[in-house]
């Protein structure tokens, strides 16, 4: 049991956490791309809707988010290999610049139960914290997906609603909890 405690905690050292660049978003698109094909139900996004997504298209995303204090993550294998990704975005307007949203977390399924989604998760709540006025972070996350369900809430989020039927893929709907994590007191 020792031994395999110390292989897990050999394996969570061997993921770089870092903000993906333009130079890694070949390795994203085929991340997220893989990600959208087998779990249709836990993105907004359709497979179709991001194929016609360029890499320039995608730089310049990733630039106007940056600039509003947004980021994706990114963990790396020692061998540089993208195994995880998860998004900051920044609302937009002085009202609600106050809030970010989480979204497009997927760990590749050879790096699961390794401690990867927490260690990005982690660095991602981390960052936010360091953006000045942030005070909020939310995300959605479908209610069947118990295992992200489980590590958000062990990250500090609690849910305040669900939204019933809000994605329909194949003609089935699938509800999602809506969940915030405060970052600092809002008054």
């Amino acid at each position: 049991m020792i031994e395999q405690d110390r292989r897990l905690s050999v394996e969570k050292v061997r993921h770089i956490i870092r903000s993906i660049t333009e130079q890694d978003v070949g390795a994203y698109h085929a991340l997220r791309l893989a990600g959208l094909e087998a779990y249709p139900e836990a993105f907004g996004e359709t497979v179709e809707h991001f194929k016609k997504v360029s890499t320039a298209q995608t730089v310049e995303r990733l630039k106007a988010s940056e600039s509003r204090g947004g980021f994706i993550l990114g963990a790396f294998s020692n061998e540089g290999i993208l195994h995880g990704v998860v998004g900051l975005a920044r609302e937009d307007g002085e009202k609600m610049e106050h809030r970010a949203r989480i979204w497009g977390m997927y760990i590749d399924p050879s790096a699961r139960k390794k401690g990867v989604g927490k260690s990005l998760m982690k660095e991602c709540l981390e960052k936010a914290g360091q953006i000045s006025g942030l005070d909020q972070v939310h995300l959605c996350v479908v209610t069947s997906n118990e295992a992200a369900v489980k590590l958000y809430k062990s990250l500090g989020f609690e849910s305040y609603g669900t939204d019933p039927g809000v994605l329909k893929v194949d003609g089935q709907v699938f509800d999602e909890f809506l969940m915030v994590k405060m970052l600092r007191n809002n008054s």
